[in-house]
């Protein structure tokens, strides 16, 4: 009975079938084996149907179980659903019409248990995209483990291994270089792997899609020698752009053939890759301003959004504060006088709009240690990374001021 089954299942086209003489002969194959449904007999030796299932819902607790049985026991059944069965049949003299409802109940449940393990993952995903990015964007600091990072997306995303590359133009050349910026192994080893031996059209693909997702079940013969290769099963691509330009890849690689994400599992990824490309240009904007800037008499900040995102020392001193407090300010017009701040509030939105030309303008601040100082400052819009911030330059004239008055 038990190869009937297996050849009316198989010949339908959609599955693979692997059969056991016992539950412990089924048990030792899982133990090296992925299976994505199981079907037993309740009578076996040594241990029957409802034993084996226990066992497995230890083991795989999301594998579906279904179990047969030639005993129309309404206690058998309790106890097999009980127990955790997905469904209870008793065996059929019309094998041909259980095989077609077996292979239904099948695919039901193999396709609800992938959208829950896929929602799971989306929820681990965010989880780990939600450290990332205090990591990364609210700490305002770029001193950050990647590799961490890295293994908690791996992790989330059921990964075997992840990989950051940065793109680089060759001075003599002008190709692309590809260098590794770090990398993550679930068994601990290295990451042996480069964009630079990828197949031409999969840099093609990338060139006008959002990410490229890829299993070696699917490729064609040319494609196959890569996956085999380099023992890659499956792979997600998901370009990291800076200023609007691609400046690396996030890429989630599996030994596995069977791992296929759902749309919703890439969405989420590309966040992840995202907030990399926003901490890389973060480093690309602060090293700019470290020369001329870091080192000019007056103050030079930059505003993006609610946050200032670059200040320079001159800032620092002016106001009294260390620049983490200013980078971690909630409000950075709240150092403006209460009285002003409307007026310098309404300033920055009409720039942004594009309802006011720069100029010069002055402004009365509150240090840190409240003491008033009065400014002179003038702003423009710059973008960054695609969207529109407020540069800033600040001259001290409390001294002026003291004199006029």
């Amino acid at each position: 009975l038990c190869t009937i089954f297996s050849r009316l299942l198989e010949s339908s086209g959609d599955f693979s079938v692997h059969t056991s003489v016992s539950a412990r002969d089924a048990l030792t194959y899982l133990n090296e084996n992925k299976a994505d449904a199981i079907i037993s007999d309740y009578s076996m030796p040594e241990m029957n149907g409802i034993e084996f299932l226990q066992v497995i819902r230890k083991r795989y607790p999301m594998v579906p179980f279904i179990i047969l049985t030639g005993d129309d026991s309404k206690e058998i059944a309790i106890n097999a659903l009980n127990s955790g069965a997905d469904f209870y049949q008793n065996k059929s003299e019309r094998i041909d019409i259980q095989i077609l409802d077996i292979a239904h109940k099948i695919r039901s449940l193999t396709s609800q248990r992938d959208a829950e393990r896929a929602l799971r993952r989306k929820d681990a995903i965010l989880e780990a995209i939600s450290l990332a990015a205090d990591q990364f964007l609210k700490e305002k600091t770029l001193n950050v483990d990647s590799r961490i990072i890295l293994g908690r997306l791996g992790a989330a995303a059921e990964a075997e291994e992840v990989c950051l590359f940065a793109i680089h133009d060759s001075v003599s050349t002008g190709s692309a270089i590809y260098e590794m910026s770090a990398s993550w192994s679930r068994t601990g080893g290295t990451v042996s792997f480069s964009p630079s031996g990828w197949p031409e059209w999969w840099h093609q693909h990338l060139d006008t899609n959002a990410f490229f997702s890829g299993n070696s079940e699917d490729a064609d013969d040319a494609d196959r020698q890569f996956y085999e290769l380099h023992a890659i099963g499956s792979i997600l691509i998901l370009p990291i752009m800076v200023n609007e330009s691609r400046s690396g890849y996030l890429i989630f690689i599996n030994r596995r053939k069977d791992v296929r994400r759902s749309s919703i599992e890439i969405q989420t990824l590309r966040m992840a890759a995202e907030i990399i490309g926003s901490a890389r240009y973060r480093k690309h904007i602060e090293e700019f301003y470290k020369g001329p800037v870091e080192e000019a008499i007056l103050g030079v900040f930059l505003l993006c959004g609610k946050y200032f995102r670059y200040v320079n020392p001159r800032i620092c001193a002016l106001f009294g504060y260390q620049r983490d407090e200013l980078l971690k300010m909630d409000d950075p017009v709240s150092i403006i006088r209460v009285g002003e701040q409307q007026y310098f509030r309404d300033h920055i939105r009409n720039l942004l709009e594009g309802r006011e030309i720069p100029h010069h303008f002055e402004c009365t601040a509150i240090r840190r240690d409240g003491r008033e100082i009065y400014l002179d400052m003038y702003l423009t819009v710059i973008r960054c990374q695609g969207i529109k911030c407020i540069a800033g330059n600040v001259i001290d004239v409390t001294e002026r001021r003291m004199i006029q008055q």
